[in-house]
Order: C-alpha cells, then structure tokens, then sequence
C-alpha cells in the first residue's frame, strides 16, 4: 500500500533548478533513506514532504490525498529546542502547538518512557548531551502519533555509539508500523535498516532500490558504498 507518493517533482530556486522531474514512493511501514553529499537536494526534498516549500510542479499524495498535515511527524537538521526550557517543557509546548487532544503529562510520560528519556526530563536542554537532545527532537514529532516520520539528518554529528543508538531507536519505531523518511551520508547506516535508497544527483534520481537491484542500474558494482564514490567522485 503507498503512503506517500511524487509524482514528476521539480523545484526552482530563483530560475535554478533544484530538483528536476522525479517520481518516487513510499510504501506503508517501510524505511526510505535519501542520500547524497551536500547540496543534491536531499533537504529540499524533506522541505517539500513536510510542506514547508512547495513544488515549482508536480505533486505529493499522502494515501491518495493531498492533505497531510495530521498525519506527520518531522525532525529538522538542527535542533527544535528552547535550550532554556526543560524537555518536559519542550514537549509540552509542541503538545499545546499540535492540539493534541488527551492528557498532556500522561502524554509526555508515555513518549519520554518510549524513548527511554523520561528521568531526563526535568533537567533544561542545555544540559542534554546531542544524543539526547535529538532524541527529545524524535519525541516532539512523535506526539501527535504521526504515520509518517521524516527526518533530516538525524544522526549527523554524532559518535559512533550514539549513531548506533539512534538508528536503534529508527528500528524500534518502524516496527510500530509507522514509514520512516530520512537522509543521511552515512551508506553502512542505510544498508543496515533502509527497505529503499535513493541516490540524488545532478538534479536526479541517479539510483532507487537496494543492493540487489544495482544491476538494474549500473552492471559494474555490486556494493552500494563503490556506487556511492563513483557517483561523487567524478
């Protein structure tokens, strides 16, 4: 079953073209991961998902619908926090932006136990390390229980071992049945939990699939990391 679907996407820029008639989809449940060095258009595609820019042309339908807005969840690149603020605070203030319906602190307890933060909740953002400070950034998309979560970069700039804990964390999500969009630059992480990669280059979509389908592609690779130097390093 599609979720979310592009139908003949471009973007202009001031008369540049930023993205150049591409169609994908994404199907219920599943992980899509979107990948490519600075400036290919990954976050210029997450803008358009969320619908914080539109489409020069073509269109987004989220099950068969253009209206989508109840059911998302996005985690920009940067953070989304009052660093003044506790976490508590956070998610209560995204509780009260979203209109959430139910009961705020039962609400907030239940993500923050969910996400394993809850004891952390108390103590300002300011205090929290990047690892949790992300995870408070999962936990605000996540109240308004959303079908779909779409994230920028959720595990630049950080360790190994917290990358490890976050990608963890993606997996943990998904098998509640929720369809996870994210980009990154790290191809090991996408092999490990995505069900679909696309490589954006040029403007295009020069790669959709996983490693099995490359031969649909490029016959010469058989390791998406070989794809993904020869495709950048030219």
């Amino acid at each position: 079953m599609l979720l979310v679907e592009f139908k003949n996407f471009t973007k202009t820029y001031t008369k540049e073209i930023v993205l150049d008639n591409i169609s994908f989809s994404v199907e219920k449940g599943k992980i899509l991961g979107i990948i490519g060095p600075n400036g290919v258009g990954k976050s210029t595609t997450l803008a358009l998902m969320t619908g914080l820019t539109k489409p020069s042309e073509g269109n987004i339908y989220y099950n068969d619908k253009k209206s989508f807005n109840k059911i998302l969840g996005f985690v920009p690149q940067d953070n989304a926090l009052y660093e003044s603020l506790s976490g508590y605070d956070n998610l209560s203030f995204y509780f009260d932006m979203l209109d959430i319906k139910g009961n705020k602190k039962e609400k907030i307890s239940e993500i923050g136990e969910y996400l394993n933060i809850e004891k952390d909740l108390s103590k300002k953002v300011s205090q929290y390390s990047g690892g949790m400070k992300r995870k408070l950034d999962i936990a605000a998309a996540l109240m308004n229980n959303p079908e779909i979560l779409i994230m920028d970069e959720p595990t630049a700039g950080l360790d190994i071992l917290t990358r490890n804990s976050i990608i963890n964390l993606l997996k943990k999500i998904n098998r509640e049945e929720k369809t996870i969009v994210f980009t990154s630059h790290y191809i090991s992480e996408m092999e490990d939990i995505c069900d679909k990669i696309i490589f954006l280059k040029e403007k295009k979509i020069a790669f959709s699939g996983r490693k099995e389908d490359l031969t649909n592609y490029y016959k010469d690779f058989d390791r998406l990391e070989d794809l993904y130097i020869y495709l950048y390093n030219e």
